[in-house]
């Protein structure tokens, strides 16, 4: 008997016993793997050999299958649970068409990812284990997320307040919700199972986002593409016009309401036969030419970016009244009024004739009749004046403008210039008001006139003659009128210059001695030499006449005399010349001649000298001179031994200068007198004396033999002195010099005298001669 026992992996045995060589092994568990062995019935129980192995019993058939969609990635995780062990499983999806996905885990779940949109699935796990499979789970059925809508679109309609989206089916969905978001917070949704569905409640004027999802029972979709939809504009409020009456044109103006891209306004007449229109993107705008005395219908249209508002408030507008026609106006140069008529015009209850200057002045006047006076008008004016009709509440349109020039104004601050040399008066003034040309008169007490004639505020009259006393007047000028003169300005004009002027030269003291024939009340009269190097020297005088001082020497003038009254001179005298003295030379050396007893004077150039004269004058004050139109001269016939004082002067042909520097300088000593000779026989000597010589410092006594032989002797404080040792019986002339400062004297008279003779007593003779 054998018996064929199978133990599983989790411990459980089951077996089969069998008298033959085969047996079935029943109620094995699913999923297992089992030791299986055949044993015999016997006492040893041993296993035969070659029966024991392992056998892996069939896969088990999972349960409880459960599947988990992601709605926001479209992944689907299916979970089972599993008896068995060691077992592969693979989950089958199979959609509508057959089309078939599967997914493989070794554990209890197992993810399908990137599934498509808007299908249904049916899932099945089936369990694998080596050669055998499970049967299949229980089926579950998997719904994906419902596709994207495609084609989404949105009309607005305008008169409804109502906005239908619609949009292409979307797979796998069971119903769609549109929500739509304004820029300005306003959300609105609307939910239908059909692919369209409409908004009663957006607010107008608004930019919405519209978005479209799909939705299945589980899961939503994606928003769809969005696209953005404009509401119909918001109807304008507020209503409201504002008539310009000059022009007759009217703001029209509005609370403007939301999504409103422009407005177009619309007036038309009572009869329709006239309209006028305007548009704007703003709250106002400014209907024009309309007609005058006219009532118009006024209207707004507001226009979106889709839909138009129609109007819904009309106001009435009263133009204003027809402007007067013929209008003219009449004036006088003396007057400063204005009259002005007109032809009534349609829609005026009265009158306002307005005169306004280019300056800005108004003046009017105002009447229920065709005619006024504007009074008050100011000089010198350009007036536009118009005409407009006046009813219950507004002025007219103007009339056409007559221009009117007003008188000119009489010209004020007059004030004077006078170049009072050449007798040329400048004018200047200020002007109120506008004016064509000036004239300007100048008249004086003797009936002398001078005028001018200007276009700008100032003006020259030349040629007034000198001692006169003008009277100004200005007065402005235009093409029609003229003012009255100005207030009237007195000028005085220059002194006149005195007809003749005489003039003198002071040689001494260089003056120019000036005077004239008459003089005039405040008259100051300034005399003004100028010399050619441009020194000016003047003098001043009430009276006849000046001294004027200073002048510098040699040189050449121009005098000229000037007459002046509180600061205003007149014309000048003609010019006087003439020439002042020589200026005075300077002696610079004297050199004595002392052969010539004269002495060379030398000095420098004098400015304006024609002719020098040097003097030497003695002590006894008597003169000796020499003249030359040279730098140098020689005094001659000096006498010797004398002291003499140098000077030197210049002139011309009216005026000698006075000495300027001197120097002093002496002759030479004079010869000296009664030279006598004493011979001494013994000693052979000779004693010499002589009277003094004037101006001598020293002497010398000089013997010279016929031979030519010379012998000396000396002295500075005596007239005498000795010569010694001559030779005996020799024959000498004896003559003295004297010695001075510059010079030396000529020798005096020759003296013979002889030494004594040789072995005898000798005889002293003396005798004079001149050699």
């Amino acid at each position: 008997m054998y018996q064929a026992l199978a133990i599983g992996t989790d411990g459980m045995r089951s077996s089969c016993n069998s008298s033959s060589s085969s047996c079935t092994i029943l109620g094995l568990r699913c999923g297992r793997t089992y030791s299986v062995a055949v044993v015999t019935t016997s006492v040893n129980c041993g296993i035969i050999n070659g029966s024991d192995y392992k056998v892996q019993t069939a896969p088990c058939r999972p349960e409880s299958v459960k599947v988990q969609l992601d709605c926001s990635t479209n992944v689907a995780v299916v979970t089972w649970d599993n008896k068995g062990a060691e077992q592969q499983q693979t989950v089958s999806a199979v959609d509508f068409y057959g089309g078939t996905k599967t997914c493989n885990s070794t554990n209890t779940l197992c993810t399908f990812k990137r599934l498509p949109c808007g299908k249904e699935f049916t899932l099945s796990v089936q369990s694998f284990s080596g050669h055998c499979a499970s049967p299949p789970s229980d089926s579950v059925s998997l719904n994906t997320v419902p596709c994207v809508p495609m084609m989404v679109n949105a009309n607005v309609q305008c008169g409804s307040d109502l906005t239908t989206v619609t949009w292409d089916p979307a797979q796998g969905a069971v119903d769609y919700t549109v929500y739509a978001c304004s820029v300005n917070g306003h959300n609105s949704t609307c939910r239908d199972t059909d692919t369209e569905c409409t908004f009663s409640d957006l607010v107008c004027g608004q930019n919405y986002t519209v978005t479209v999802i799909s939705n299945s029972y589980s899961c939503a979709s994606n928003a769809s593409q969005p696209i953005t939809i404009s509401t119909g504009p918001c109807q304008h409020s507020h209503l409201q016009a504002k008539l310009d009456c000059r022009v007759n044109s009217a703001l029209i103006s509005w609370l403007p309401g939301n999504g409103t891209l422009t407005y177009q306004v619309k007036a038309d007449d009572q009869d329709m036969a006239h309209q006028v229109t305007c548009s704007t993107p703003g709250a106002a705008c400014n209907v024009t030419e309309l007609l005058c005395n006219q009532r118009y219908q006024v209207s707004v249209t507001g226009q979106g970016l889709a839909c138009t508002n129609p109007p819904q408030e009309w106001l009435t507008l009263n133009t204003a009244p027809c402007p007067p026609t013929r209008v003219s106006i009449t004036s006088s140069c003396d007057s400063n009024n204005v009259s002005v008529s007109w032809m009534a015009s349609s829609g005026s209850l009265s009158y306002s004739a307005v005169a306004k200057s280019n300056s800005g002045h108004l003046a009017s006047c105002n009447t229920t009749g065709t005619s006024c006076v504007v009074a008050g008008l100011h000089c010198g004016q350009t007036y536009e004046i118009h005409v407009a009709g006046v009813d219950d509440s507004c002025r007219g349109i103007r009339s056409e403008k007559r221009v009117l020039q007003t008188a000119p104004c009489v010209p004020q601050d007059i004030r004077t210039h006078l170049e009072c040399v050449t007798g040329v008066l400048n004018i200047t003034w200020e002007q109120e008001g506008s004016a064509v040309f000036y004239h300007v008169q100048a008249t004086s007490e003797r009936g002398h006139m001078g005028s001018c004639e200007s276009v700008d505020l100032e003006c020259m009259i030349s040629g007034l003659l000198c001692e006169q006393n003008y009277t100004v007047v200005v007065v402005a000028y235009d093409s029609t009128c003229h003012s009255s003169d100005s207030k009237a300005v007195v000028v005085t004009t220059a002194p006149c210059p005195p007809d003749v002027v005489d003039m003198v030269v002071d040689c001494e003291v260089n003056s120019a001695v000036v005077s004239w024939d008459a003089s005039a009340p405040r008259v100051w009269y300034i005399a003004v030499a100028t010399d050619e190097f441009g020194g000016v020297y003047t003098c001043t005088s009430m009276e006849t006449g000046c001294i004027v001082y200073n002048l510098t020497c040699g040189r050449e003038h121009n005098m000229t005399l000037i007459p002046e009254r509180d600061g205003c001179v007149g014309a000048w005298y003609p010019h006087l010349t003439f020439k002042t003295a020589p200026c005075e030379p300077r002696l610079l050396e004297v050199e004595m001649d002392c052969l010539s007893e004269s002495a060379w004077a030398v000095w420098e150039e004098s400015t304006g000298a024609e002719l020098y004269i040097a003097t030497a004058t003695d002590s006894e004050g008597r003169q000796f001179s020499c003249n030359t139109t040279d730098r140098q001269c020689a005094v001659p016939m000096l006498e010797c031994g004398n002291y003499y004082v140098f000077t030197a002067v210049a002139m011309d042909d009216q005026c000698i200068t006075l000495p300027g520097n001197s120097l002093t300088s002496e002759t030479a000593p004079c010869p000296p007198e009664e030279v006598r000779g004493t011979v001494g026989c013994e000693s052979n000597l000779i004693s010499i004396d002589w009277l003094p010589s004037i101006g001598a410092l020293s002497y010398t006594a000089t013997l010279e033999r016929t031979d030519g032989e010379k012998s000396c002797c000396g002295s500075t404080n005596t007239t005498s002195c000795e010569i010694r040792s001559l030779p005996c019986g020799e024959m000498y002339v004896l003559t003295v010099s004297a010695a001075g400062h510059y010079c030396n004297s000529s020798q005096s008279t020759g003296t013979i005298v002889r030494t004594g003779a040789c072995g005898r007593v000798s005889t002293t003779r003396s005798f004079t001669y001149t050699y």
